[in-house]
């Protein structure tokens, strides 16, 4: 800053040149961890964050035995008290999160203090943390609760104000450690909530907790409902508690020895654009909702399951007509351990199904074989590159297939030796001494137009003989050398002094791209 000789230096408010329009842009890119803290640049920054949907001042109270013991929970309460005298005031949204648990020191903290491990813990619930949440209902506008059973009466009689701002309600149960788990008694959220007043509460997530029968007026505008329960379910029928619904998300861990799925929960009368099934113990959760749902109306369909059966894959992917798209990948969400992922989406009427399973095994690919039925649809396959091996044990040819990319880290090689067929004619098993596996299988791709290697970081190096592998298992030797897919290099090169004659055989033409991370999206790649 240039500061006037004989004038008074003063910082300059930048953002009061920009236009309201032009800094809510800026914000959007924010993400929302970083808000508050971007809120002190300045008060026309400020302004315009505290209006953004996503922007609130977190809270949290973690409620175990040894945190109240030590003061901690104390600490936590005192600071939300300091927070919400302020936020209150300046009508600033506040989200709060209350965690129960027994702790790591429970025990040890039982036998130090002689009252009664649940008796603390609901005493101070109730005289402490709750009334935090009552102090906080006019500005809240995320609140999330795990609690024991023993807390709930108390729960209920402070949930009864209204929540003229809430957006989002997570209500979790908790078990005791020191009393014996008891399926039959729920937590029960109940008919007059919020006393029937939260307008703008769009996200209710329940986990192991139950709904009254009655219609509940504080849910008549929640569109998003996630329901999770272990072993066993209360009787909710979805579409009389929540009229409005649009998502759903179910989620269910039967009992291992009995892998009975949830009979007591409705689904008919729903109208959902988005369904995701969580089905971890293989108990045939999706068997219990095709009465009622009419799955093929449904423009976006998820089934995650550690086990796949053919009927699962057919009745998930009922009514979805025309030519579709693949897209193979590591699951970025941590549900139940599944690593797995294969996206399948109608390319003409945008519907999509997405399948996660369990992490791959290499030689147990039944699972994987009942895409089988809908190959002869697929024209565009994207995968990482981890998961070639995954696709080639599908044993199934793509006869319609026109564009195949891999995208690849840094250093990607394959994780088993390379080999290249004994015998030319396509879709015959052959085998290779030289390989791992026998009885390896090249897929038939007869209109394969394009394969693309696309590097997803810096440009790096890779064999000729891995790519010429590539073209090879998807069956391009077996077809005239002017009818074989194109190669399109992206980011990628060749070892220096490595031989391409081989590759050259696969591959009659080849393009070479500078890195660009955002190669072929515009050109219908996935």
């Amino acid at each position: 800053m240039v500061v006037t000789p004989g004038r008074s230096a003063r910082r300059d408010d930048l953002t009061q040149r920009l236009a309201i329009e032009l800094l809510q842009y800026v914000v959007g890119y924010l993400p929302p961890s970083v808000l508050l803290l971007a809120s002190g640049v300045s008060k026309r920054f400020r302004s315009v964050i505290t209006r953004d949907t996503r922007f609130c001042i977190p809270l949290r109270v973690d409620v175990t035995l040894e945190n109240i013991c030590n003061g901690t929970c104390s600490r936590q309460v005192d600071h939300a008290y300091g927070v919400l005298s302020y936020a209150i005031t300046e009508q600033l949204p506040v989200a709060m999160t209350v965690i129960h648990g027994p702790g790591i020191q429970a025990y040890a903290e039982r036998r130090r203090y002689t009252s009664d491990v649940s008796a603390v813990v609901r005493s101070y619930m109730s005289d402490a943390v709750f009334r935090v949440i009552g102090t906080a209902l006019p500005v809240l506008v995320r609140l999330g609760i795990t609690i024991p059973d023993q807390c709930s009466v108390a729960l209920q009689a402070v949930l009864l104000q209204p929540a003229p701002v809430l957006r989002e309600l997570k209500l979790s149960r908790s078990f005791v450690e020191d009393e014996p788990e008891s399926f039959g008694h729920w937590h029960v959220v109940p008919a007059n909530i919020f006393a029937g007043l939260a307008p703008q509460l769009v996200r209710v997530s329940l986990c192991n907790v139950a709904l009254v029968a009655a219609p509940i007026p504080a849910f008549s505008s929640v569109r998003h409902v996630a329901l999770e329960y272990d072993e066993e379910a209360p009787d909710i029928h979805i579409s009389h508690v929540f009229p409005r619904i649009s998502v759903l998300e179910v989620v269910f861990e039967a009992d291992i020895d009995s892998l009975q799925p949830p009979t007591t929960i409705e689904y008919g009368g729903l109208s959902l654009a988005r369904l995701h099934i969580s089905d971890d113990t293989g108990c045939d959760l999706l068997d219990t909702m095709v009465d009622d749902i009419e799955l093929a109306s449904i423009p976006s369909l998820t089934y995650t399951s550690y086990v796949a059966w053919s009927r699962h894959w057919k009745t998930v992917m009922e009514g979805v007509d025309g030519s579709l798209s693949m897209h193979m990948r590591d699951s970025l969400v941590p549900v139940f351990d599944s690593h797995y992922e294969v996206e399948l989406r109608a390319i003409q009427t945008g519907f999509h199904r997405v399948f996660r399973l369990a992490e791959y095994n290499l030689y147990q690919d039944e699972r994987f074989s009942e895409l089988k039925v809908f190959a002869s649809r697929i024209v565009a396959i994207r995968l990482e590159y981890d998961f070639l091996y995954a696709l080639m044990d599908f044993r199934c040819d793509f006869p319609v297939l026109r564009r195949l990319r891999f995208d690849l880290p840094k250093g990607a090689q394959f994780n088993q030796s390379l080999w290249f067929p004994s015998s030319k004619d396509v879709g015959k098993e052959t085998v290779n001494p030289d390989s791992r596996l026998s009885g390896e299988y090249l897929l038939f791709c007869p209109l394969l137009v394009t394969v693309a290697l696309v590097a997803r970081g810096c440009n790096w190096s890779i064999c000729p003989r891995q790519v010429a592998f590539i073209g090879a298992a998807f069956g391009q030797l077996g077809r005239r050398a002017e009818t074989r897919a194109h190669l399109e290099m992206v980011g990628i090169g060749f070892f220096e002094h490595s031989t391409c004659d081989l590759l050259n055989d696969v591959f009659p033409t080849i393009t070479y791209h500078l890195r660009d991370e955002h190669w072929g999206e515009n050109e219908g790649w996935l």
